[in-house]
């Protein structure tokens, strides 16, 4: 026999938030990016020369030399020519990156589930009083009400979100001078997630950046962690 049509609608809902929970875990997988870019150059960028000069605290840094290796594979990618030496570069590349904070987030999710009706089972002892003398008897049965289904209670949750931060700069080394610099290209990108390492984010980080690299704007870009730096 077909279920009543409110435990065929309770049904649907534990569907419905199985498919919630599939799509939650899912996007648990990715990471979210805001993208600022800043395009201002003024020459073909085909084949030009980048070099990527790392700050004081940078040099040595075995981070460093990771993160600036994605960048130059990117920007190879793209057209890009590294060289080894600043002074055979057309452009000169400075990044940053690591973490700029944290939060706590807490709060409650509600849980669902029925909240009345349902079957009810009963029995019991009858007895009659006769010209022949008391007469003794057993009973026993069930009942049912439409069940009813609503909030249950709630479960609580608290956890950190970490901001994570990657900057880019095109310096045009023709252009600059001891007095002047002169920015051929700006791109920042900013995330946030439970995850306490820049590194763990960083490919996700640089994809979002270089998706759309010569378009100056701003942007949200959500990619799956599986996929970044392939």
């Amino acid at each position: 026999s077909k279920p009543p049509v409110k435990v065929k609608w309770y049904l649907g809902g534990i569907m419905r938030n199985l498919l919630l929970m599939v799509v939650a875990l899912t996007l648990g997988a990715c990471v979210k990016s805001d993208v600022s870019r800043f395009n201002n150059f003024t020459t073909p960028t085909m084949g030009a020369t980048v070099f990527v000069m790392p700050t004081k605290q940078q040099q040595g840094s075995a981070e460093f030399s990771q993160h600036s290796r994605s960048i130059l594979r990117r920007l190879v990618d793209r057209g890009f020519r590294e060289v080894s030496e600043l002074q055979a570069a057309d452009y000169i590349v400075m990044i940053s990156y690591g973490l700029s904070g944290s939060k706590q987030v807490a709060g409650s999710t509600p849980t669902y589930g029925q909240t009345g009706g349902g079957t009810t089972y009963h029995s019991g002892t009858a007895t009659a009083m006769g010209s022949r003398g008391t007469t003794f008897g057993t009973y026993s049965g069930t009942s049912y009400t439409p069940a009813t289904f609503g909030q249950t209670g709630s479960i609580p949750y608290n956890y950190t979100v970490h901001a994570r931060y990657l900057n880019i700069r095109m310096i045009d080394r023709k252009k600059s001078n001891k007095d002047k610099v002169v920015a051929a290209y700006e791109g920042s990108v900013k995330s946030s997630g439970k995850g306490s390492s820049f590194a763990a984010v960083s490919e996700c980080m640089m994809d979002a950046l270089f998706k759309d690299f010569f378009k100056s704007g701003t942007e949200r870009e959500t990619l799956p962690t599986a996929q970044c730096g392939k």
